[in-house]
C-alpha cells in the first residue's frame, strides 16, 4: 500500500479508543478567558492636598514584608490557569536549567552494548511543565528503554519520572523514531492521544512497522503505550501484509480492504501534528531548539 497510507494507519485506533468521545484538535478548546482588568478610579480633582508629612500614615509599629517567589512557584500558579495556547507565555529558562542541573542523572551510560537512540524535550500533556525523553537500545538484542521526566516546581524545581505502563516483557516504544505523529485531543477527559511508530526492522527483504497509541493515563499517573497495527511490507514483491494487535504479543492478520476501509472512515476525523526534535548532547542550545511553544 502506498506510503501516504502508512502514514494514515497511525490514527487507525482513533476509531476504537476514542469512538463516542468528543474529540477537538485545538489544544486550547478549553482555556478559561482571562477576566477583564477593572480600571481605577479617579479621585476627585477638588481632593484637598495634605503636606508629605501629614500625608505618610502611621503603622502600628509592624513592618510590612515582601513577598517574593520564584519562577517556578510564579509558574506553578499561572499554568493551571491557562491552555496550551498560553504556553508562548510561560517562563521556561527555569525549566532548562532544573534539566540542566540533572544532566548527569539524565545522560545515558553508553557502556557495553547500549545504544543513544537520543534525547527531546517537549510538552506531552501541555500544562506547561517541559518533559525530557531520553531513549535507548540495550543488550545484543537492542531492548529498548525510554524514559519521560517532567519538571515540576515542587522544592524550587525538580525532575520527576513518569513510568510507561507495558504488557510484561515488552520494551518501551522507541519515540525517537518518530518526528512528527498524529494527536488526537479528548476534551472530555482533557487527554492528548498520539499515534505513534514503536518499532522498525528490516529482515531480508520484509520491513516491519509497528504503530501504537501513546498516551496519559491519569488514573495511574503514568503513560500507556499499545500497539495496535503491524505492517509488514515485501521491498522485493512490493507486498503489505496487516496484523491487528491482540493481546499478550499475539497479532491477527486483517486484510488490506479491512486496513483501507478504517483508514477512509477517519479521514474525516480532525487531525493536528505534534514534532518531536532529537539531538545526542544536553546543552541550552539544544533544548531551547527542540522545544517550541505553542500559541
Amino acid at each position: 500500500m502506498k506510503k501516504n497510507i502508512l502514514k494514515l494507519a497511525g490514527i487507525i485506533l482513533a476509531v476504537s479508543v476514542l469512538s463516542g468521545c468528543n474529540i477537538t484538535i485545538d489544544p486550547a478548546a478549553d482555556r478559561d478567558e482571562k477576566d477583564e482588568e477593572t480600571t481605577k478610579e479617579t479621585t476627585s480633582a477638588d481632593e484637598e492636598e495634605t503636606e508629605g508629612s501629614e500625608a505618610s500614615e502611621e503603622t502600628s509599629g509592624s513592618e510590612e514584608t515582601s513577598v517574593t517567589t520564584t519562577a517556578a512557584e510564579s509558574d506553578a500558579d499561572s499554568n493551571d490557569d491557562q491552555g496550551a495556547a498560553g504556553l508562548a507565555s510561560y517562563d521556561y529558562e527555569w525549566q532548562y536549567d532544573v534539566i540542566l542541573a540533572q544532566t548527569d542523572r539524565l545522560t545515558v551510560d553508553t557502556a557495553g552494548n547500549t545504544i543513544l537512540r537520543g534525547y527531546t524535550v517537549t510538552d506531552l500533556d501541555y500544562d506547561g511543565y517541559l518533559d525530557f525523553i531520553a531513549v535507548s537500545l540495550g543488550g545484543t538484542a537492542h531492548f529498548c528503554t525510554t524514559s519521560i521526566y517532567e519538571v515540576s516546581p515542587e522544592n524550587g524545581g525538580s525532575l520527576q519520572e513518569i513510568d510507561i505502563d507495558r504488557e510484561e516483557g515488552m520494551d518501551s516504544p522507541d519515540l525517537s523514531l518518530n518526528s512528527e505523529v498524529s494527536i488526537y485531543y479528548d476534551s472530555n477527559t482533557g487527554v492528548y492521544h498520539y499515534f505513534i511508530v514503536s518499532y522498525q526492522s528490516t529482515v531480508d527483504t520484509v520491513e516491519s512497522t509497528v504503530y501504537e497509541e501513546f498516551y496519559y493515563d491519569v488514573n495511574t499517573d503514568m503513560y500507556t503505550s499499545t500497539p495496535y497495527l503491524r505492517v509488514e511490507h515485501d521491498t522485493a514483491t512490493g507486498e503489505d501484509i496487516y496484523y491487528e494487535y491482540a493481546s499478550g504479543g499475539i497479532w491477527n492478520e486483517i486484510s488490506s480492504e479491512a486496513a483501507e476501509t478504517t483508514i477512509t472512515s477517519v479521514d474525516t476525523l480532525g487531525e493536528a501534528y505534534h514534532d518531536f526534535i532529537w539531538f545526542d548532547v544536553i546543552t541550552r542550545d539544544n533544548l531551547e531548539g527542540a522545544y517550541q511553544p505553542v500559541g
